[in-house]
């Protein structure tokens, strides 16, 4: 689904008078979770952090769709691949006001959800049961005027060894 020049600000308009009809009757702040709470989070030395946080993971979409980053890691030899849709935004490329390096975060699943070497259809199947995440050091760069939207997810501190894992084959 592509958007055309005159839905963009007919959309913009309606959703922004939804949002000031709101504001007049109830109270201003509606989202418990989102990036704004998530960066007053990390900065809060009262919460998150006081876990040593570092990190606020997020997922970006371009075309209403989750973006998914590809990168390769090499282990004794081997490179092996990695797909995600959580991201640490690692910093600008220099001179670039709108590329920026992110590095791909690997999920951890809880010990009862086995996740290994299953794909599974939809983002929310493919994240449930995520309790924490791998900091992978394999970074893309991005256009970031090329996404839509942004999801922020609580801070975290990045788990380190990433544990490599091969399929025999992919359902």
């Amino acid at each position: 689904m592509s958007c055309h020049s005159n839905s963009k600000a007919c959309v913009k308009d309606v959703v922004r008078a939804i949002i000031d009809a709101q504001d007049e009757v109830a109270d201003r702040d509606c989202c418990s979770t989102g990036c704004d709470q998530s960066i007053a989070e990390l900065l809060s030395p009262s919460g998150t952090n006081g876990n040593n946080a570092t990190t606020i993971p997020f997922l970006l979409y371009c075309d209403c769709k989750p973006f998914i980053g590809t990168g390769l890691v090499r282990d004794n030899g081997t490179y092996d691949c990695i797909e995600t849709p959580v991201f640490k935004a690692c910093k600008f490329v220099e001179g670039s006001d709108t590329c920026v390096q992110l590095e791909l975060l690997q999920p951890v699943y809880d010990a009862s959800v086995s996740q290994n070497c299953v794909r599974k259809d939809g983002l929310c199947s493919l994240l449930e049961g995520v309790t924490d995440f791998y900091s992978t050091r394999v970074c893309i760069t991005v256009d970031l005027n090329c996404f839509c939207a942004i999801s922020c997810l609580d801070p975290i501190r990045p788990l380190s060894n990433l544990p490599v894992t091969r399929c025999s084959s992919m359902d």
